[in-house]
């Protein structure tokens, strides 16, 4: 089965890649082939060809706005999500076509990042064997590089490109998924630096010590404070917007609340990531309110503790609008954005 998708939302920074990545890894893992277009804050990039159209068995849409070039799909099978919709259910779309009724898609992941030596060659080989004796897929998710591959596959494991320090999850998905996450868990832990895997456990400044691939290459303003009192979605907005930018907090604001009314900024469980381009920053901006009380933000996913204000300049560069792209890519990771949830140390919060 072949699908292609074209990805959009209102501010092109957050919503755009994250349905992107969500979508491709929703495909890796249930063995469709995808290939996916984003309208962002870079351009259109990774453009549908008219081959890719006619030769796809679903076009999948995935926006909150009118996309451009929206004609030349007319007379093909294609469908519109708003983008929460493809945030919050994409396995749920994708299995409602016929192909994928059956799919069992329970699934355990080892997290873990790459050391100096990359992918050894006896270390692929031994993994191409032994996932091809499970009956789950089992796939390589290289969240720096945002590749997927079969790990069945010894051409796949190469274009995946593990190169020292990215940061990468082996997933299991099937009927055997928990047999198979023990036995690779146990060929892969001399070969990489694992991150702990339990979930409620701290961010450190250790990790990110270790690893500066986690921090962003760009200068970055950073706010933090943790609510005392019960607050609503409107009053953390506020909060947010005088962290940011004091003299023009109402216009900020203003801003803020404008893009929640387009669809909820909620983008993983228990956090929510506000944001919009803005001329009252020189410098990406960001700025967390967390809150040991739940914050009804209007979104499927449920109420949120961490709130994540990101702001960039009028016209960002290249470098920020990756930076800020990377950290909503890093959201979609359970793990991470859990280890964010706990984490109760500004510090931990500081990129």
């Amino acid at each position: 089965m072949k699908i292609v998708a074209v990805t959009a939302c209102p501010t092109g920074i957050a919503h755009t890649y994250m349905a992107a990545d969500v979508l491709k890894k929703a495909a890796a893992k249930l063995g469709v082939s995808i290939k996916v277009e984003t309208q962002g804050a870079m351009g259109v990039e990774n453009v549908l060809t008219p081959v890719d159209i006619v030769s796809a068995d679903l076009v999948i849409i995935a926006s909150d706005i009118e996309i451009e070039d929206k004609n030349r799909f007319l007379g093909i099978n294609s469908k519109q999500f708003p983008i929460e919709t493809i945030l919050t259910d994409v396995e749920g779309i994708l299995k409602k076509t016929p192909f994928l009724m059956e799919l069992n898609t329970i699934d355990y992941r080892i997290t873990f990042f790459v050391k100096d030596q990359g992918l050894p060659p006896q270390v692929a080989s031994q993994l191409t064997r032994l996932a091809k004796k499970f009956k789950s897929l089992v796939y390589i998710d290289n969240i720096t590089q945002n590749r997927s591959t079969n790990a069945e596959s010894s051409l796949g494991l190469l274009q995946v490109g593990l190169c020292p320090g990215d940061f990468c999850q082996l997933i299991t998905v099937g009927m055997d998924a928990e047999w198979a996450n023990f036995v690779l868990t146990d060929l892969l832990s001399s070969t990489f630096d694992f991150v702990a895997s339990d979930k409620l456990c701290d961010f450190s400044e250790t990790i990110t010590n270790t690893y500066p691939q986690l921090t962003p290459q760009c200068e970055v303003d950073f706010h933090y404070v943790k609510a005392q009192a019960v607050l609503s979605k409107f009053e953390i907005l506020k909060g947010l917007s005088q962290l940011i930018y004091p003299k023009e907090s109402d216009e900020l604001l203003l801003a803020l609340i404008k893009r929640e009314e387009r669809s909820s900024t909620a983008m993983a469980k228990q956090i929510a990531l506000p944001h919009v381009i803005s001329p009252y920053v020189e410098k990406p901006t960001i700025a967390i309110i967390r809150s040991d009380y739940p914050v009804d933000w209007a979104s499927k996913m449920g109420d949120v503790n961490v709130i994540i204000a990101l702001v960039l300049p009028e016209k960002p560069t290249k470098e920020m609008i990756m930076a800020a792209t990377y950290l909503t890519r890093s959201l979609l990771s359970e793990d991470f954005s859990q280890r964010l949830v706990h984490t109760r140390q500004p510090k931990g919060f500081k990129p």
